[in-house]
């Protein structure tokens, strides 16, 4: 079907402007508006992590206050030869239980088995209040004496410390 030019008048002319205008403008607010959902979608994004990285850094906070509480309570037992009272005992078992549940399953283990050794120390110190020879006296489980005790727990100390930095140092938590 041809176009008559010479027929072509202005209403005919104003009829199609409007349409491909409108068309146009409908393109535009299309545009935008994905324009602007894709910026909303990147800031949720974004918010996303900067809650993801929280939780990380409250989860290292809960695991740094754990570990300086079992720091606290080997240094206590095994260097300073303090005897634990049962409800500072209880205390240290609610740390270590809340250990099972921020730390790796290995980990876990870890601090579990130097909490065993220091409820053999304690006892230990109990018994040889008295004696100033720690050479005689050996724990009941571990069979150690206070020296083998203090290496030991010191040991373990240290290589908890380095395992649990690998595992939740703030910025191990950030490549997660």
């Amino acid at each position: 079907m041809p176009i008559y030019w010479d027929q072509f008048d202005w209403p005919s002319f104003a009829t199609l402007a409007t349409g491909v205008l409108a068309v146009g403008a409908a393109l535009m607010v299309g545009l935008k508006q994905a324009s602007i959902a894709h910026n909303q979608s990147v800031i949720i994004a974004r918010q996303v992590a900067i809650a993801e990285a929280d939780l990380r850094f409250q989860l290292f906070d809960r695991r740094l206050a754990c570990f300086h509480a079992l720091r606290t309570f080997v240094v206590r037992i095994a260097f300073e030869r303090e005897i634990v009272n049962e409800e500072e005992f209880k205390a240290h078992v609610d740390v270590v239980g809340e250990a099972e549940f921020l730390f790796s399953p290995s980990l876990w283990k870890d601090i579990d088995a130097l909490s065993l050794l220091m409820f053999d120390a304690n006892e230990l110190n109990r018994t040889s209040e008295l004696d100033d020879d720690e050479t005689e006296s050996k724990s009941l489980n571990f069979g150690l004496n206070q020296s083998e005790i203090r290496e030991l727990a010191a040991s373990r100390i240290r290589s908890l410390r380095v395992a649990i930095h690998k595992e939740t140092s703030p910025s191990a938590l950030l490549d997660c």
